[in-house]
């Protein structure tokens, strides 16, 4: 498909106002995306179940339409990993790989469909509401993945929350460092353009060179969709980088310090989204002027034991794993997730907390606190991962002082060369045990 798209005329970057995406200075249409995912829907394999790994947004996002006017629903999984591919396979036999399918595929069939004309835009597919389009699954960070199952109106509705918050600029280009996988980069970077007419971005920038390069080549409107890990890099990086539109940040908590530096560097405002895989993106903050959050238009919250969240487009209410402080006048504050707080010696805190403090830390670029099993009673013991090259253990203990109660210190500070996290910034349990063990050997 990349050859095909570069063997065209190629349109100037000012023509991408209708544009759906860009593919470096070529404007894609929805027209052109439309009959790309018709194209390919019609010879994929008879499946009840897609896997489609692509990190090319613009190649996924062909193959995640195609599936849906197969009737097929798209796996997706935290992580890519061949142990995750291989439970997948497992668990739905009916399953085969688009991956490496996108571009063979496609090379197939170059020549247009002859009716391809009759689908203008995404909508006059008239995709059911109730069809089952995506089952995204939890990224693990507190167990075992979860499969959550997404209908198509679902996706619409709580992308249309999502934007009538943000009310960015129209035709703004998403630049996202979130794999299109995950519920928060597939909202953000993937539907929002589908239907909201934002322009996607194909690219997904890792390192700060990278998202530099990405945010320089868009001449229009623009935003960044990331996490905290991905700006903290990026600003520490000391690279030049152009203003933006807007920052758009979740997956884990963002400082206010972060935040405040953020909006300075990139002349824009840094929004924070709160949202889950079961249920999407829920609410918003911006940090610098408030540590509440407000819930989109027809999201609830049920102070039942434990906490639920209803919402007009979900079929149920969900329970949420997150404490919640909610206010008179309609916001909420977090304090934490229910399986992060910590008892030790009659004292409670929480894991979300101390890693504030240890992020804090002036040179400390990545850092974790977390249980190691020690002797042979197994007695768990806190320690502290931490990834700052010019930051020695004893200056980090002492930062540690001035900040938490002295039972909650980590017994001892283990410094790396990175923290093994997923794509999206998050440190699962198993990829965190599976290290752990290792430094036990």
């Amino acid at each position: 498909m990349r050859k095909e798209m570069q063997g065209r005329e190629q349109r100037p970057l000012a023509d991408s106002k209708n544009s759906f995406a860009m593919f470096g200075k070529e404007s894609i249409s929805e027209a052109r995306f439309c009959q790309d995912a018709l194209m390919l829907s019609r010879v994929l394999p008879n499946h009840t179940y897609v896997l489609n790994f692509t990190d090319d947004r613009y190649l996924f996002s062909v193959g995640f339409l195609a599936a849906i006017l197969r009737k097929q629903t798209v796996l997706l999984p935290g992580d890519k990993t061949a142990t995750t591919k291989n439970k997948l396979k497992e668990k739905y036999p009916d399953s085969y790989d688009l991956t490496t399918l996108l571009c063979s595929l496609h090379e197939k069939n170059k020549n247009p469909c002859p009716d391809a004309d009759n689908y203008l835009t995404i909508s006059q597919f008239n995709i059911p509401d109730a069809q089952v389009v995506a089952i995204p699954f939890t990224s693990g960070s507190t167990g075992e993945p979860m499969p959550h199952p997404k209908a198509w109106g679902h996706l619409r509705a709580s992308v249309d929350r999502i934007s009538e918050r943000l009310a960015l600029p129209n035709n703004t280009t998403m630049i996202s460092t979130v794999p299109a996988q995950h519920m928060y980069g597939l909202e953000l970077s993937v539907l929002l353009p589908m239907f909201k007419r934002g322009v996607l971005s194909p690219l997904k920038p890792f390192y700060p060179q990278d998202i530099q390069q990405a945010l320089e080549e868009v001449g229009t409107a623009k935003a960044l969709v990331t996490t905290p890990i991905h700006l903290r890099a990026l600003l520490s990086s000391k690279l030049n980088l152009p203003r933006l539109d807007a920052i758009i940040s979740a997956t884990a908590p963002l400082t206010v310090e972060m935040a405040c530096e953020a909006e300075k560097r990139f002349e824009t405002q840094v929004t924070e989204v709160y949202g889950c895989t079961e249920a999407g993106s829920l609410a918003t903050r911006r940090p610098v002027q408030n540590k509440y959050w407000r819930w989109f238009r027809g999201v609830e919250i049920k102070k039942d034991e434990p906490l639920k969240i209803m919402a007009d487009y979900l079929p149920n209410p969900l329970v949420l794993s997150d404490r919640i402080r909610s206010l008179n006048d309609g916001t909420f504050e977090l304090t934490g997730r229910m399986e992060d707080l910590i008892n030790i010696a009659g004292k409670r805190t929480s894991l979300a907390g101390m890693n504030h403090c240890l992020l804090s830390i002036d040179g400390v670029q990545d850092g974790a606190f977390a249980f190691q099993n020690t002797g042979v009673e197994q007695i768990e013991r806190l320690i502290a991962l931490v990834v700052a090259p010019d930051k020695s253990e004893e200056i980090i203990m002492s930062e540690l002082r001035n900040q938490l109660d002295p039972v909650f210190l980590p017994r001892k500070i283990v410094k790396l060369v990175s923290i093994p996290r997923t794509e999206s910034g998050k440190l699962t349990k198993k990829a965190l045990s599976l290290w752990l063990k290792d430094l036990e050997e």
